[in-house]
């Protein structure tokens, strides 16, 4: 990483920055506590939201809980479907809105449209982990282990916001609990705006990007490697 960081400065504007100055990974890391937080608060809360919106009863909400899963697992094809062609920062930002618009119609809505809306949710949730993870840790150079440690830590918002829906479910209602994750959501939301803005040059620089070099084989080596090879290959060969 610290060699791709290096070798990419001309495209993204790469300054081998101390870890004091990473802003994007603090941003990242922020986004990724709040979005787990309100991630796990969505998934812990959806059949009392069910039972609660639509009277039905708890193994009905829980089959209901079994599609919105489906429509996980489906979304998280989707998406690496679509990195293929679109630019990650651009697919964060398309889900992070999806989410935002069916939270707040969650909230609105009663019934099983309101379990509808909150099915879509989880959705658009399917990649935003993963994609806030490999964007907040993209051009950290030397300080990618360090990160990468960091942005793992963040999931204990996990531990957090559930805790928060409840305490407000318990008070108002499940549709008013709503708001806890809408909240952590508003946050993670922000991310992508900033990754798509502040930070768009940077992002796209490394993935356009080469490392090492072609031979006429066309094969991709590290050019840093192959000179310190070619280096001890000629010690030994003087020495015999």
């Amino acid at each position: 990483m610290a060699l791709q960081a290096e070798m990419s400065a001309g495209l993204t504007g790469f300054v081998d920055k101390p870890m004091k100055k990473q802003y994007k990974l603090f941003f990242g890391v922020a986004a990724q506590f709040c979005y787990v937080g309100a991630q796990v608060a969505v998934a812990s809360q959806f059949i009392s939201y069910a039972v609660e919106s639509a009277g039905l009863s708890h193994s009905q909400a829980s089959d209901r809980y079994a599609i919105g899963q489906g429509l996980f697992a489906i979304g998280r094809f989707a998406a690496a479907g679509l990195m293929m062609v679109i630019k990650p920062r651009l697919v964060l930002m398309v889900f992070m809105t999806g989410i935002m618009v069916f939270i707040a119609l969650a909230i609105g809505i009663r019934g099983e449209a309101g379990i509808a809306m909150l099915s879509l949710v989880l959705f658009f949730e399917s990649c935003i982990f993963p994609t806030i993870f490999t964007t907040a840790i993209r051009g950290l150079g030397r300080h990618t282990k360090r990160g990468s440690s960091w942005i793992v830590a963040s999931v204990c918002g996990g531990a957090l916001f559930p805790s928060l829906t409840g305490l407000l479910a318990d008070s108002k209602d499940y549709h008013i609990a709503m708001v806890v994750p809408l909240c952590g959501f508003i946050v993670s939301f922000a991310y992508p705006i900033f990754l798509n803005t502040v930070w768009k040059a940077e992002l796209d620089g490394f993935s356009a990007s080469q490392i090492g070099y072609t031979d006429e084989h066309g094969i991709i080596g590290d050019a840093g490697r192959e000179e310190v090879h070619s280096e001890k290959s000629t010690s030994k060969h003087l020495e015999a």
